[in-house]
């Protein structure tokens, strides 16, 4: 049993020493997570400025809205947001349901509301 622990020790000196002196090969470039793509907008998507806050009903545009119960909020990165946490004057695309009331609402980034 003692002849054993000498060359296990070895071994693994040479083990080490062989990846610590082993050259590096150059890493391949990043790689990104995700990429951003293009939203599309269903085609009765209604361009419009949102003015906070969202009660009952948002006014869009200058109009008046009610709010529809399945009312979704999505950000420019498409990320569902909390009707409550919008306090700012924004871009959007929104959507009516049958009833005309609003039940998705897109936030637009600056490229996508340049766009008609």
């Amino acid at each position: 049993m003692s002849a054993i622990s000498p060359l296990f020790s070895a071994f693994v000196e040479s083990a080490i020493a062989a990846i610590v002196g082993a050259p590096s090969a150059p890493l391949p470039p990043p790689v990104p997570v995700y990429s951003a793509m293009a939203r599309t907008f269903p085609a009765n998507a209604v361009k419009g400025v949102l003015i906070p806050p969202i009660g009952q009903s948002v006014v869009i545009s200058g109009r008046s809205f009610n709010v529809s119960p399945a009312l979704q909020v999505r950000n420019d990165r498409n990320l569902i947001v909390m009707p409550g946490m919008l306090q700012q004057t924004l871009p959007v695309r929104f959507q009516l349901d049958q009833m005309g009331n609003v039940w998705r609402i897109w936030i637009l980034s600056a490229n996508e509301s340049a766009t008609p």
